[in-house]
């Protein structure tokens, strides 16, 4: 028996296992992102809704008012931060799923990863966008509570 092919064989087989589960991860990893995104959207429109209704007119306490004015911004805010922070977090493993999978396609003959780290954004720009000036906003209306 052939040890260097018998080698060789045992690779391209641990390398299409690994090639599997990281399709499934990278594909994982893209339906986090789209759900965070839904996610972060509802969560500001509650946020939002809640906010015009403290200041409907009506005859409630001014103190539950004050503290609901002031509370919705503030996890607003930090909402919008998290919000940056995971999707940094969900670009570094996609990256590093891709990175290992462009490897593994040096011993197969699957070129999705190349094909992914060509349309891949190294950095989620939209993201970081819209959660800054979603934060610009909830800042605003943290100011005008005070």
């Amino acid at each position: 028996m052939n040890e260097p092919s018998a080698n060789h064989e045992q690779q391209v087989v641990d390398a299409r296992m690994e090639y599997e589960l990281l399709v499934k991860t990278t594909e994982n990893l893209a339906n986090m992102m789209w759900l965070g995104y839904g996610a972060y959207f509802a969560i500001n429109t509650l946020l939002a809704t809640a906010l015009a209704f403290s200041y409907a007119p009506n005859s409630a306490d001014s103190y539950l008012l004050r503290t609901v004015r002031i509370g919705i911004p503030v996890v607003g805010i930090a909402i919008a931060i998290i919000a940056m922070r995971t999707a940094l977090e969900i670009t570094k493993h996609r990256h590093a799923a891709i990175e290992r999978g462009q490897e593994l396609e040096s011993v197969l003959f699957a070129r999705i990863f190349f094909r992914l780290k060509t349309q891949s954004a190294k950095w989620p720009t939209a993201t970081i966008v819209g959660a800054a000036l979603f934060l610009v906003i909830w800042l605003g209306c943290l100011l005008r509570a005070n």
